[in-house]
This record gives C-alpha cells, sequence and structure tokens, in this order.
C-alpha cells in the first residue's frame, strides 16, 4: 500500500527550493506517492495520508485544519514568529540566552539614543519578513542617522557582530512539546542569499552540551509560551562564549537539501522522519557515518529538476531569474546608501 503525500506550498521564489530538495530526498521511498501543490491547488485536504508545508504560510494554512495532526490553536502564531519585529518582542524575555541590542522604528522610538547606548562601527538593518538573509544591508553610524522613518519602515536594527559562529537547532514540534530536534553549526559566520544561489551552504552536526542545553532549554519555553506545532529552526549566534538569539522560521529549513557524501540526511532522520511519524508512516532511517553536510543550491537542483520534469525546470530557471534580479535590485539599494 502506498501513502499519499502531498508537498504544499504557497510561495514560488526561495521555499519553493526547499519542497524540490523534499521531493529529490522522498524519491527513494518507493512505498510513496508524492505530490506538489500550490495551495490553490489543493480541493481536498483529506485525500492525502500525509502533509508536508514548506513556506510559513502553507504551513499556517495547513495547520489550521483538522485534519493535520499539528493543528494550532493559535493559527496566527506562524506568520507572527516569521516577522522579526513581533517575535523580537515576544522572547526578549526569555532567559538561558543573551539578546542582541534591538531598535524597533516606531512613533515613540529614539534613533539617535539607541545608537548612543550601543555604540558601533556598523549596524545591519533588516526587513522584518526577509528570509534566507535577503532584504538586509549593513550601514555605519552615519549612514543609519541619516535615514528617514520611510527608508526603516518595517525594519529592524541591530549592531552588527562579527567574527561568530551561526548555529541551528531544528524542531518538529507539537501543542508546544519537542518531539525531537536536530543541533548543528552552520557555515562560516553565518550566511549571505547568494549562499543558497550560487554555491553550497556547509553544515556540521554537533553534540556541545554546554551549548545545546541553554539553547534547548530557551526553544523549549518559547514553544510552550506558543503551543507551537509543526517544523521551526531557531537561529542563534556564538561570540566569546556567549550565546545571542538571531531569529525564529516557523517552517521547514535549508538544511533538508544538505547531504553527506553518500546523499544521506541528518535533517531527514531527525525532523522529518519523526514528522511522518505523526501520520503514523514509518519511514526507515538514512544511513548517516559523517556529520558534515553540504548542499541547497542551485547547482544541486539543476539535474534533478530537468530529470522529473522538463517544463518544471524551465519554470525553475525563470524564478532564478527571478530571484537573481531581486537580489541585484538590493544590492543597488545598499549601494545608494
Amino acid at each position: 500500500m502506498k501513502h499519499k503525500v502531498l508537498i504544499v506550498f504557497h510561495k514560488i521564489t526561495y521555499p519553493t527550493m526547499l519542497g524540490l530538495e523534499l521531493y529529490g530526498a522522498l524519491l527513494r521511498y518507493k512505498e510513496l506517492d508524492i505530490y506538489v501543490r500550490h495551495i490553490r491547488m489543493v480541493t481536498n485536504i483529506k485525500e492525502y495520508d500525509c502533509v508536508i508545508p514548506i513556506d510559513t504560510a502553507s504551513q499556517q494554512w495547513y495547520n489550521s485544519f483538522e485534519a493535520s495532526p499539528f493543528k494550532s490553536h493559535y493559527p496566527t502564531i506562524y506568520e507572527m514568529l516569521d516577522d522579526k519585529a513581533i517575535s523580537y518582542n515576544m522572547v526578549k524575555n526569555i532567559n538561558h540566552v543573551s539578546h542582541i541590542p534591538t531598535f524597533i522604528y516606531n512613533d515613540e522610538s529614539n534613533l539617535n539614543n539607541f545608537v548612543e547606548q550601543n555604540p558601533h562601527d556598523s549596524y545591519i538593518i533588516k526587513h522584518t519578513a526577509g528570509y534566507a538573509s535577503l532584504y538586509q544591508s549593513i550601514v555605519n553610524r552615519n549612514e543609519l542617522l541619516s535615514m528617514t522613518k520611510k527608508n526603516l519602515k518595517d525594519c529592524i536594527i541591530q549592531p552588527t557582530l562579527t567574527n561568530f559562529k551561526l548555529h541551528s537547532l531544528d524542531i518538529v514540534s507539537k501543542n508546544g512539546v519537542i518531539i525531537n530536534d536536530l543541533f548543528t553549526i552552520v557555515g562560516d559566520q553565518g550566511l549571505k542569499f547568494t549562499d543558497f544561489i550560487f554555491s553550497s551552504v556547509n553544515t556540521e552536526v554537533i553534540t556541545n552540551k554546554t551549548l545545546y542545553r541553554p539553547i534547548r532549554l530557551f526553544c523549549e519555553e518559547v514553544l510552550k509560551q506558543t503551543h507551537y506545532s509543526g517544523l521551526i529552526e531557531f537561529e542563534f549566534i556564538i561570540k566569546d562564549e556567549k550565546i545571542y538569539f538571531l531569529e525564529i522560521n516557523p517552517r521547514m529549513c535549508g538544511h533538508i537539501g544538505q547531504q553527506d557524501i553518500n546523499n544521506n540526511s541528518a535533517y531527514f532522520n531527525n525532523i522529518i522522519i519523526p514528522y511522518f511519524k505523526e501520520f503514523n508512516i514509518i519511514l526507515p532511517n538514512q544511513q548517516l557515518i559523517y556529520n558534515n553536510y553540504s548542499g541547497t543550491s542551485v547547482k544541486n537542483l539543476v539535474r534533478l529538476i530537468f530529470n522529473l520534469n522538463p517544463i518544471l525546470f524551465i519554470v525553475s530557471v525563470i524564478i532564478y531569474i527571478y530571484v537573481a534580479i531581486k537580489i541585484i535590485n538590493k544590492l543597488k539599494h545598499f549601494i545608494k546608501y
């Protein structure tokens, strides 16, 4: 008996790549019939034995249904956690880790006071809805203070940290309780959006309990307070042996595309397989020998997409060009300031 598995998405840019990576990872399981659909194309959610949303909007959409084993009693929690300003305000009083000084522009805020209280060589401006390091700019003090409220609308501002290590805790959670997790160190001093497009992202599974314990406690408290259900990723910066909360991605993580030299994935074993289990589908673990993984680049997807569907390949090229134009426009905006 085969299980009907639906990979569902809402956005058609970067998260779609995650869906393709997941599709490729699931192809090895002959007991699965896999379908990929936009949420508007789904007419009967109950006809599928398992549904995996790949972006924030599709996860919020699916977990609003009674049919979802990850049904959320707070359906807007996904978009709230995805907003960097809202999520920062939600977690800033939770202990266990440190928090980067963060400025959120509103009618009562004072940028000059923030800069004086947090003097730094440069500051990073992040759009509250940006993903994968897109819509971020680094400016110096004078450039920042010369910007208008219009320039900084829907943004948060933080001092720029350097010489750090980026860590990630991926989690599958149900009603605020962690089912399973995966702790990794990601890239070299963080990631740029272009890393996902032009090169491979390297990760390493680590077992450092000194780092893991406070990060796990922090995540447990966030999940418990929000009664979170589904897939989620927490990111942290480690600098001078101090742990700083960075951001939350309430969706599937790009680690789905990072594999070892045998094309096996720790993310698949630790996150996707436990997720399937909640649908009463038991998949065998992939055999993991190494702790180092890489992937999630267009180069890794080209062959898979072309072999699966030449038309899909053409559509993906169009999406790639669209994302490249977005990056060029972003760079022009960065140079402008």
